[in-house]
């Protein structure tokens, strides 16, 4: 199969804006199959938190936050996205992939349903073989790129390395920002791409999900390409990566102050979270706030002691908040997390 005709070694162009030429059409919505489970942090990091069932998903929480992108839809790759930084960005090839798909070429490979009869008729044999499909490493990087059909998860994901954190602590973390099934097309051929457990299934048309033949990616190997990426100057904007600690931070905040909010007045006379003066009036300048205490290493280490004994309090007071969607073990990870040294990405 013909691959994108991306030049490959030109990893900085005059233009620094993601891929608009991709097709990311969402082939395939789903539910995650159990998400991961945070490492815990700081010199919590050795070992595995437990499920509380007060623990709702990190989306959740993102819902209740809020999304400093707002409330639209912020899948990348539709034939009408654009860059949200104009004319700065890295072009990863806009010639290589192009938006019409011939279907007509497509005929060169063996349709989903076909490829499913022959591996039913033939169930002893080894499907790669059958059919030897491999996506090129640029249709693999443009998947990635699209980090899950967020924008915003570009930044997650290299804050991620930027905190210098370890690959196998990054891949457990993965699943979290790559949710649902994604798509390219190419100028003659459709790929898609389902997320599951065991990594990223790859396979013509939009069978990735249901196919053994799909060619198999495990985290690990995606965590250690997106490095190579980052450090290439070839996953994220420059802007992206600059940006992408202070985002992370603003949504910890966020998440603090919506908790804040919701403590109890039982819980706000015992003293928890008492150095945070908010008076949640004004959501975007208390949260910058909050997000500038987190900035400091002095007051953020008290702000951290003093969640530390929230969250251990409240383990054993559910009363303490009124609310129970708040994710207290992820934002007690988030914010130890701040602490990581960090490094300069290119």
């Amino acid at each position: 199969p013909e691959t994108p005709k991306a030049t490959p070694g030109k990893v900085r162009q005059n233009a620094e804006e993601l891929p608009a030429e991709l097709s990311s059409s969402h082939l395939e919505q789903h539910d995650p199959v159990g998400d991961p489970v945070l490492p815990s942090a700081g010199n919590r990091r050795g070992s595995e938190p437990s499920s509380g069932a007060d623990d709702v998903e990190a989306d959740e929480t993102e819902r209740r936050d809020g999304d400093p992108e707002g409330q639209r839809s912020d899948e990348m790759g539709r034939v009408d996205e654009q860059s949200p930084v104009p004319g700065r960005g890295n072009d990863f090839g806009r010639a290589d992939l192009q938006l019409t798909f011939l279907s007509e070429q497509l005929a060169l490979f063996p349709s989903e349903s076909e490829q499913i009869s022959i591996i039913t008729q033939n169930p002893e044999s080894n499907p790669s073989t059958l059919f030897g499909f491999c996506a090129s490493q640029n249709e693999i990087d443009h998947i990635l790129r699209l980090a899950g059909g967020q924008q915003a998860n570009r930044m997650r994901i290299a804050a991620q390395f930027i905190m210098q954190k370890p690959l196998t602590e990054v891949a457990s973390l993965l699943p979290m920002y790559y949710r649902v099934g994604n798509g390219i097309t190419t100028e003659n051929r459709s790929i898609s791409a389902w997320f599951d457990a065991d990594g990223m299934h790859l396979a013509l048309g939009t069978a990735s999900r249901y196919l053994p033949s799909a060619q198999t990616i495990a985290w690990i190997d995606i965590a250690a390409r997106i490095q190579e990426l980052l450090d290439a100057g070839q996953f994220a904007t420059s802007v992206e990566v600059e940006e992408a600690p202070s985002f992370v931070r603003t949504e910890t905040a966020q998440m603090l102050w919506h908790l804040h909010g919701d403590l109890t007045e039982e819980a706000r006379k015992q003293g928890y979270l008492s150095s945070l003066s908010i008076r949640h009036n004004n959501a975007p300048v208390e949260t910058a706030y909050v997000s500038d205490i987190l900035a400091d290493p002095d007051q953020r280490s008290v702000i951290l002691e003093e969640y530390e004994t929230f969250f251990e309090a409240y383990q054993q007071d559910r009363s303490l908040l009124r609310f129970q969607f708040h994710n207290v073990k992820e934002l007690l990870y988030r914010l130890d997390e701040l602490d990581l040294p960090q490094r300069q990405l290119s």
